[in-house]
């Protein structure tokens, strides 16, 4: 008996050892992913911000070439009113949205306003609103140029089908203006870049203003945000 109980001892004893093995293995197979996540995030992120100072020099190769960076701002509520009314005024507010083209070569941007009643954030609008920036000002840029898009990694609205045979359409309806079109994604949980710094700088203009419709809310983005031009949904065309 006291043969078998030592045994047992034993046993349980390797089984502790094996099953922190195991642990251990699966705490650096965890850390190497992680290092791994973080050196293509920096190495995705040094190659963005070398391309942007690339642009900005006076060369042949930057002047046809453009870079636009594209993200979706976190929704506004409406109305935003310095007095919060009671639930039973408004049971539900009205979410609005705003899409962000970022020209990196020249750091303008313009913001496309639209509410939730209009039309979904889906690619179907992210597309009808690159069609219009792009239909806008392709004839203005040096031809043939480049097109480089930079997106975050949000699989709704940018990296899906719809968007990329978007962009394939584009090289057909412009076959003397566009020369080639890349498009990157960054790395989820990295994704801060030129569209952020601009929403943050007309969030921060808005904040002590009071908002009551999505028109009045294009109109103060005009007037308040000198770098940003705002353009109504109503008037695009999918």
């Amino acid at each position: 008996a006291e043969a078998a109980s030592y045994d047992s001892c034993v046993q349980k004893v390797v089984t502790l050892t094996e099953e922190l093995d195991r642990l251990e293995d699966a705490r650096y197979t965890a850390i190497d992913r992680q290092l791994n996540h973080l050196s293509l995030a920096r190495s995705k992120r040094d190659a963005y911000s070398h391309l942007v100072k690339q642009l900005r020099l006076p060369c042949d190769a930057s002047r046809r070439t453009v870079m636009l960076s594209c993200d979706v701002a976190k929704y506004y509520s409406l109305p935003r009113l310095r007095v919060s009314p009671t639930s039973q005024v408004f049971s539900t507010q009205l979410r609005c949205r705003m899409f962000g083209i970022v020209d990196e070569k020249t750091d303008k941007s313009v913001l496309y306003v639209w509410s939730e009643l209009s039309a979904r954030c889906g690619s179907s609008a992210i597309c009808s609103m690159l069609h219009r920036y792009i239909d806008s000002r392709i004839y203005r840029w040096e031809r043939p140029c480049s097109l480089v898009f930079q997106f975050d990694n949000c699989p709704g609205q940018n990296k899906n089908q719809n968007v990329m045979r978007f962009f394939a359409y584009l090289l057909l309806l412009f076959p003397n203006n566009l020369e080639s079109i890349q498009v990157n994604f960054m790395i989820p949980g990295h994704t801060k870049f030129s569209p952020d710094r601009h929403f943050a700088f007309a969030r921060n203009s808005l904040r002590d203003v009071q908002i009551e419709s999505p028109s009045r809310l294009e109109e103060l983005l005009a007037a308040h945000v000198s770098s940003v031009a705002s353009h109504g949904w109503r008037n695009l065309s999918s």
